[in-house]
């Protein structure tokens, strides 16, 4: 959990899987309930460790929770900072999840709504995937860009 300047608490949580098109399904309605969820694929997400990915997702939450998100899906906003770029059919074409590929789905939303969150029930934490493209990272952790106003953020170390 980490608390953001003017939003407050939030949380991050990363699982994987495999894609399906059930999944997406499941994920594609969150936003309007206030959750990020984003896809991932194992392809882009191996070139970041955990931390990495979740201050990633803190800053598009934020930013979409302050109205500069770029894509009309905030899932997407999170691929498009991860390949840093901002050409949303580029991203989609070399990023987009395909079916059966490994993912790393991440999701992110206010703390105090903690209980009310819906997770599909075949994800597993990322700490427990033993796929090399999720697992056995080493915890390097860099800064995140917020990329409207140029915020900086961090995970918290101490969790």
């Amino acid at each position: 959990m980490q608390t953001l300047p003017g939003i407050g608490s939030v949380a991050v949580k990363l699982y994987c899987t495999k894609h399906s098109h059930n999944l997406e399904q499941q994920l594609r309605c969150a936003w309007s309930s206030g959750v990020l969820a984003s896809l991932i694929p194992a392809k882009l997400a191996k070139q970041y460790c955990a931390w990495e990915i979740a201050s990633t997702v803190l800053s598009a939450y934020a930013a979409r929770v302050h109205g500069f998100g770029i894509a009309r899906n905030p899932g997407i906003d999170v691929l498009l900072y991860l390949a840093g770029q901002r050409n949303i059919a580029r991203v989609l074409d070399e990023y987009a999840p395909k079916h059966g590929e490994h993912v790393v789905v991440a999701i992110a939303h206010r703390a105090e709504h903690d209980q009310g969150i819906f997770v599909p029930e075949d994800l597993r934490p990322l700490e427990e995937c033993t796929r090399t493209e999720c697992g056995d990272r080493s915890r390097v952790t860099r800064l995140a860009v917020f990329p409207v106003e140029e915020r900086i953020y961090r995970m918290s170390e101490s969790e």
